[in-house]
């Protein structure tokens, strides 16, 4: 297994201990709906562009942990996390140590398997993450 791929298993074991929920449908995100906690965000998702990962723990309805990894297998720091549930955001920022880049993300839960936002900071951009599949 690679070391990319044994970080995701490690991190996704963290997610799964803590007995979160996930949305089953595009209609269970948004407004007041239960969906929108930041239980719906547990798991690993996968940056479209960049092949990063990124996973979600939570607690106590309170986001625990935020991990980023880049597709070389670098863990970038995330701190300051939190969720904003009236619009279904998640932010956070994200240090990557090669580069000394600072990313401030602002990703909003499209649907159960999306979040789609952007970063400042260092660089800017648009993001399109999608909830990872393992491989089977």
């Amino acid at each position: 297994m690679s070391r990319r791929l044994s970080l995701i298993a490690l991190l996704l074991g963290a997610c799964v201990t803590h007995g979160a929920k996930c949305p089953t449908s595009p209609a269970d995100v948004g407004g007041e709906h239960p969906a929108a906690t930041p239980d719906a965000l547990t798991g690993t998702w996968v940056n479209q562009d960049t092949h990063a990962y990124l996973t979600v723990a939570v607690a106590g309805g309170e986001v625990l942990t935020v991990f980023a990894i880049d597709d070389d297998g670098e863990v970038w720091p995330v701190s300051d996390a939190s969720f904003d549930p009236k619009s279904a955001t998640l932010h956070f920022t994200a240090h990557v140590p090669s580069t000394g880049y600072v990313l401030v993300s602002t990703l909003k839960l499209r649907d159960p398997d999306a979040l789609v936002g952007s970063h400042t900071g260092t660089r800017a951009g648009d993001d399109v993450w999608t909830r990872y599949v393992p491989p089977r």
